[in-house]
């Protein structure tokens, strides 16, 4: 099921959160960058896998609208440093 089959009743601006899985902190940190570089986020680190071998971060900014939402989710999810984007 995709977030984009529902109809969330959201108020924008808003914070939003996205969690980011990789295999690198310092890989997805430039991702990041590279996709937001002008604008204010937070990146922090969530989780290791246990073998070490994944990472979740957590990243927080806020969003204007449902479109840049979603571009940011979907600029993040093609990112090839980037496994898997919630």
């Amino acid at each position: 099921m995709n977030l984009k089959d529902h109809n969330l009743n959201i108020e924008y601006p808003c914070m939003w959160n996205y969690k980011i899985i990789g295999q690198n902190v310092g890989l997805l940190r430039a991702a990041v960058e590279k996709i937001l570089p002008s604008r204010r986020h937070s990146l922090a680190m969530s989780k290791r896998s246990q073998g070490s071998k994944y990472v979740s971060m957590t990243l927080d900014l806020k969003v204007t609208s449902e479109v840049d939402r979603h571009t940011i989710f979907d600029a993040l999810k093609q990112h090839p440093d980037v496994n898997m984007v919630l």
